[in-house]
Order: C-alpha cells, then sequence, then structure tokens
C-alpha cells in the first residue's frame, strides 16, 4: 500500500505543481492585455507579438491544466447515480471512465500530436504574421505535454481507486490521503 501510495503522490504532485504554475498564466494574460488596450487607446500603440503571447499563455493555460484540473474534480461530471453510490462502485465507474474513455483519449491526442508536433519542431515553426513570436512550435508542444499529464492523472486516480476497491473498510483518513496530497505538496 504504502508503494502505491509513494507513486499516486509522487504523480500527484507532479500534475499539481504544473498545475499551479500554469494557472499564474492568468493573471499575466489579464496584465499583458490591460498593458495592451491603454496602450493602444493612450498612444496608439499595438504589438502582435503581445497580442500572440495572449494567445500563447492561454493556450499553455488550458493545456497544462487538463490532468490538473481532473485531479481536483473540476471537470463537469454528469452524475444522475453516481452521488448515490457507495465508496466501491463509485471507484469502479471511475476505473471504467478511465479506462473506457480518458486513458484512450489521452493516447489519441498524445499519438495524433507526435508527429505534428516533431514536424513543427523540425522546421522551427514560427508566426504566420509579421512580427509575430517565432515560438510556435514550443506552443505546439503543450499538446503531447497535455496528453502525458492526463495520462499521469489516470494512472495516479486508477491506482487509488484500485485501493478503495481492494480495502473497502480503508479507514476514511488513510483514504483521504490516498486521494489527494497534503496542502504543502501541492
Amino acid at each position: 500500500m504504502s508503494v502505491i501510495h509513494s507513486i499516486c503522490t509522487y504523480l500527484d504532485k507532479l500534475n499539481c505543481v504544473i498545475g499551479n504554475v500554469a494557472a499564474w498564466f492568468s493573471l499575466i494574460m489579464a496584465v499583458i492585455v490591460t498593458i495592451l488596450v491603454a496602450a493602444r487607446n493612450i498612444g496608439g500603440w499595438g504589438s502582435v507579438a503581445a497580442q500572440e503571447s495572449v494567445l500563447y499563455f492561454h493556450s499553455a493555460m488550458f493545456l497544462l491544466c487538463l490532468g490538473y484540473t481532473a485531479f481536483k474534480e473540476g471537470h463537469v461530471r454528469v452524475d444522475i447515480f453516481y452521488q448515490r453510490f457507495q465508496k466501491t462502485p463509485r471507484a469502479w465507474v471511475d476505473i471504467f471512465g478511465h479506462i473506457v474513455f480518458l486513458m484512450p483519449f489521452a493516447v489519441f491526442l498524445l499519438l495524433t500530436s507526435w508527429p505534428y508536433t516533431q514536424q513543427s519542431w523540425k522546421i522551427l515553426e514560427g508566426s504566420s504574421s509579421a512580427n509575430g513570436l517565432d515560438l510556435v512550435f514550443i506552443l505546439k508542444s503543450f499538446i503531447p505535454v497535455s496528453a502525458i499529464l492526463l495520462c499521469v492523472y489516470v494512472i495516479s486516480d486508477t491506482l487509488k481507486k484500485l485501493a478503495i476497491i481492494s480495502d473497502p473498510h480503508m479507514h476514511d483518513d488513510a483514504r483521504a490521503t490516498l486521494h489527494k496530497p497534503t496542502e504543502e505538496s501541492s
């Protein structure tokens, strides 16, 4: 049990660290947009690169937070019956969803985005706009990274659900620490 707990904690910390860093991108975007609007309205100045940077930060935030948001149970869930289930049936439903839907999606995203990203790196793809950011290859790299982070979440959560199934009488405190890392770790 402690090996599973260690693996889950490590995988969850990885998603939490990346998710917490990427969450700050919303503040950075707000500052850039505020400066751009003020500069355009006050001095008639604009910057294609600055405008594109907002797109880059938005894309990075969205893609890098997929696994983190799933970990925090922040995605929309349609749970007509799930709410009423006990812990063990919930664990089975989650494992089924992970294996049938989420992991295949993450693997599909990884496999289809990898060649696309490799090609972008091969040519060091840049902006199609004059004076834009020549970092499109980095922007495209967030796609397979997000797929990997989603896989990390699925592996961690599936291991946790299997632990719940294998010991349905696990004390709630032990289950809570297995399910979520402590505040210091996130």
